[in-house]
């Protein structure tokens, strides 16, 4: 399915497709479709974002999706003259460009002790004909509140200038926290507020609901949504070499998921593990040979922020018993080796002799592997 993406942005069509990569559809810009912006003249986000989402879908006769932003100073009253609302690019009723955006904002700042906090409260909104949906976060915004400050980055980038002069409340420059490309938008959640994505994450499954967007083809892996904690191949593999121990899970009993803890080497990015040759595990793959495999790399507990410093990684294969001598050896060497490393060779080839008949090699042929690390690794 095919949906507008109701701005010109190319930043805001590419954070859609992100959030959207489950769900077999397409974004288009309403720009190139040739469908100039709206009047934005509602008094709020919500307002806004439903005015060009119906603006979008009625001048292109498909479903239209939209967010708009508007901008709440937190320690001001609601109806304080410093504050702008939805009207952010222009709050003296000028349409500013985005460097006058930035410097106004900066200025703004500097008259106020040198930062100004601030949250952001953003509304997503769809139209297809008749069919409205509409959802702001404002009940979360305070969770999200940031500084806007008379210093600044830089880093500048047009499609959001207010970027360049925002710090967390660690007094950090966002850009300094992550570095986004050109088209990128820097998406809350990136910064530790995963209430923000949960929200996101809701909205994305109601409006794909509403649609009857059906998810990509079964049997394709889902990617990671927080695409930059997602692991490259690479660190992937480097924590399964050096890591003793994992959670291996196939299918059970009565169709429970059965996890196992156990011990495993990594030969040519294949894993192998040994074990007896009957049991409850043995049984299941038999039965059912897909299975994952979990690796915790990290786990550092950071109490003071409420959350830990993680790595980890989950392979997906199918498991088969080795019956070929050769290949069983070369499995018991790797295992010894990496187990074992300091005993001398006389007394593995021993142990190998004596313990290896009595015992099945299980090898995981990998067919897809996800890592994922805190944004705070990122």
């Amino acid at each position: 399915m095919k949906i507008v993406v109701g701005s010109s942005s190319m930043a805001k069509k590419i954070y859609f497709e992100e959030y959207f990569k489950d769900y077999d559809c397409e974004f288009v810009l309403g720009k190139d479709l040739g469908i100039e912006e709206p009047v934005e003249n509602g008094l709020t986000s919500y307002e806004n974002a439903l005015i060009k989402a119906h603006h979008y879908s009625r001048k292109s006769n498909l479903p239209a999706i939209a967010l708009d932003s508007s901008l709440l100073f937190l320690d001001f009253p609601i109806d304080h003259p410093i504050q702008v609302g939805s009207h952010v690019k222009s709050p003296q009723g000028k349409e500013l460009s985005p460097i006058e955006m930035k410097n106004y904002y900066q200025q703004l700042a500097c008259k106020h002790g040198g930062k100004l906090r601030c949250a952001w409260i953003d509304a997503y909104a769809l139209a297809d004909g008749e069919l409205e949906y509409c959802r702001d976060d404002k009940d979360i915004s305070k969770d999200q509140s940031f500084y806007l400050c008379d210093e600044s980055h830089e880093k500048f980038i047009a499609s959001q200038p207010l970027d360049s002069i925002s710090k967390n409340l660690s007094n950090v420059f966002f850009y300094d926290l992550e570095e986004p490309g050109e088209n990128e938008l820097l998406i809350k959640e990136d910064h530790g507020q995963n209430k923000y994505h949960l929200f996101v994450e809701k909205v994305v499954d109601e409006i794909a609901e509403l649609l009857n967007l059906k998810r990509k083809q079964e049997g394709t892996m889902k990617e990671l949504r927080r695409f930059k904690q997602k692991m490259d191949k690479k660190e992937i593999v480097e924590i399964l070499d050096r890591n003793t121990h994992g959670i291996l899970s196939v299918y059970g009993l009565e169709g429970y998921p059965y996890p196992i803890p156990l011990s495993y080497v990594q030969v040519d990015q294949t894993l192998y593990f040994h074990c007896a040759k009957s049991g409850h595990k043995i049984d299941a793959i038999l039965k059912n040979p897909k299975v994952s495999f979990c690796v915790v790399d990290d786990d550092t507990i950071v109490p003071e922020k409420f959350t830990t410093y993680f790595k980890s990684v989950i392979v997906y294969g199918s498991a088969l018993i080795v019956n070929d001598e050769d290949e069983r050896r070369k499995a018991f060497d790797a295992l010894a080796n990496k187990y074992s490393k300091d005993v001398a060779e006389h007394l593995k080839n021993e142990e190998i002799r004596k313990a290896g008949p009595a015992a099945l090699i299980v090898r995981i042929d990998i067919e897809h592997m996800s890592g994922k690390k805190a944004i705070e690794y990122v």
